[in-house]
Order: C-alpha cells, then sequence, then structure tokens
C-alpha cells in the first residue's frame, strides 16, 4: 500500500455525508477538529479497492490520520501521515477490502473509518 504526505487537496471536501471522488479514484475527507460535531468528513467513508483517500487538514489545530485505534496493538502499521498543519494533505492508497479505522493521534476522541469494498 501506498501513502505519501501532499501538499495541496485533489478535489473539495463534502459536507453533506457522501465522498467527494476525482477522475483518479481519490475521495477527499476533511479533517474538522475536535470543536465541531465532526472529526472527519465525510465519515466514515466507503470507496472501492483500489481507490485513495486524501485527508486535508480544515482545521487551525494540528493533526495526524493514523490507523488503528489509540488502545489497540496496531497503531500506525496501515498508515499513518505524521503531523498535518492547517492547509497540508495525506493520501493513501486501499488496495484491499476491508473496514479500516483511524484517529488523530494528539486527539484521541477524532476517530474516522474507511471501508473498502
Amino acid at each position: 500500500m501506498l501513502s505519501s504526505p501532499v501538499t495541496s487537496a485533489y478535489g473539495e471536501s463534502s459536507s453533506s455525508g457522501h465522498s467527494s471522488k476525482t477522475l483518479s479514484g481519490t475521495h477527499i475527507v476533511s479533517i474538522i477538529g475536535i470543536k465541531k460535531d465532526k472529526s472527519f468528513d465525510p465519515n466514515p467513508i466507503e470507496i472501492k479497492a483500489g481507490d485513495s483517500v486524501t485527508w486535508t487538514n480544515d482545521d487551525d489545530d494540528i493533526h495526524t490520520v493514523t490507523s488503528g485505534s489509540s488502545e489497540g496493538p496496531t497503531i500506525g502499521q496501515d498508515f499513518d501521515s505524521g503531523t498535518l498543519a492547517s492547509g497540508e494533505s495525506f493520501t493513501h492508497k486501499f488496495d484491499n477490502p476491508g473496514t479500516f479505522e483511524y484517529f488523530c493521534s494528539f486527539h484521541e476522541s477524532m476517530t474516522g473509518k474507511v471501508v473498502v469494498k
């Protein structure tokens, strides 16, 4: 699986609960932060195997996109964005079907889920 930090988003985030998708098979998730009702939008996001997700930090605080859960033994094993400042993005390609949980390592109450069909 490929993961790469990038500095700009490939599309626009969605507040409707549906993913935005570019022609390249990349879905966009907005990192909203802990002061809103949702931490990530859309959440959960449903994609096809082989598609990618780009998370963009649309908050003023720093965040991460780290696979697993804050209490699990698999923290960061599938992907880890590292620190994302406001406006920065991270992309990960999901090759295999499954459900992938993730969280922000700075704000453990911020959790999300990618469902790959």
